[in-house]
């Protein structure tokens, strides 16, 4: 059985790790140093090997399926996980571990924050490749079938729906607001997003998170069941909620 350990990149290793991103920008092909991923000069050691399986081509499907690949893969190395939301060196090791399934067709990198994990701000954290999907779903593991209008899409892509809903840590840490998300924008029978969930107008993500900030000026809304959200949306979310 083959096995992973995973590591956290030290200092030097994140110094790297900006370099080889500016060389995988002009050269997408450019492959990931060995050394940067497994040398004691670079990375130091983060809990006990796991299965490498764990992070087989059914894990990078979506990114709630990545998000259960990295929650199995964290308990199975007993890490601690309160120490790994401001964990900079694991989260930016374990991207670039897996750097090859996160460069699309056209090799498009992106900014450094997508990669190198700069934990403090939620703004700029919830864009990261891993970490982010990994902690919205630790907050649900009870149930995550509330995440999936937020993250039951592809690995590389976004869209509305995550843009609007991520960018939020206290949207995204309360079961009543991720299932009136899903509630809203996730068609259970189809599997995907509704038609209309990624646009902007009437009852479309950006108009929720404008609703929702309104309305958690009076209520204490994130401990709110969905069913009582929905019914304090104005009329125009009708068309999604019924």
């Amino acid at each position: 059985m083959e096995t992973l350990q995973m590591r956290a990149l030290n200092p030097e290793g994140i110094e790297q790790m900006r370099v080889w991103l500016e060389q995988a920008r002009n050269n997408p092909s450019t492959p990931v140093p060995p050394e940067l991923l497994e040398n004691a000069t670079f990375t130091e050691l983060r809990g006990r090997p796991v299965e490498a399986d764990i992070f087989d081509s059914a894990a990078f499907e979506t990114k709630l399926d990545l998000a259960i690949a990295i929650d199995r893969a964290v308990r199975a190395a007993e890490l601690n996980e309160e120490s790994l939301e401001d964990d900079r060196g694991f989260w930016s090791w374990l991207t670039l571990r897996f750097a090859r399934k996160f460069i699309g067709s056209k090799g498009q990198i992106g900014e450094h924050a997508l990669w190198i994990y700069e934990p403090g701000n939620w703004r700029k954290v919830y864009r990261q490749k891993m970490a982010p999907l990994w902690l919205a779903y630790r907050a649900h593991r009870d149930n995550p079938g509330r995440l999936k209008a937020v993250l039951g899409i592809p690995v590389n892509k976004t869209g509305e729906v995550f843009e609007q809903m991520m960018a939020r840590k206290w949207i995204v840490l309360s079961p009543g607001i991720m299932s009136l998300v899903t509630n809203l924008y996730f068609d259970e029978a189809q599997g995907r997003l509704k038609r209309g969930s990624g646009g902007k107008d009437g009852g479309a993500p950006r108009r929720l998170s404008t609703v929702l900030d309104q309305l958690g000026l009076t209520y204490d809304i994130e401990e709110l069941s969905w069913e009582v959200l929905a019914q304090m949306l104005p009329n125009d979310f009708r068309k999604f909620i019924l």
